[in-house]
């Protein structure tokens, strides 16, 4: 039985979702989804108490780098 808080049941719909949607929409959405699915998964760790010191690093290069990215079309 799943969980209604459980954080890998929305990790998993969200990664059949945009597998589904990399069938229709633009190639690059591919990778971005990918990205953001491994910050997903860093929160995961995060939250169960396994995310050392490289991977909330990690978190913080995508997140910089995505809102660096993001101020271009703004």
């Amino acid at each position: 039985m799943v969980k209604e808080d459980d954080p890998f049941y929305d990790l998993i719909c969200y990664i059949a979702t945009s597998a589904r949607g990399c069938v229709e929409e633009p190639k690059i959405y591919g990778s971005f989804r990918l990205i953001e699915t491994m910050e997903r998964v860093i929160n995961i760790l995060e939250e169960e108490g396994y995310a050392d010191d490289f991977y909330l690093n990690l978190r913080d290069k995508i997140n910089d780098e995505r809102n660096r990215k993001t101020r271009c079309f703004q």
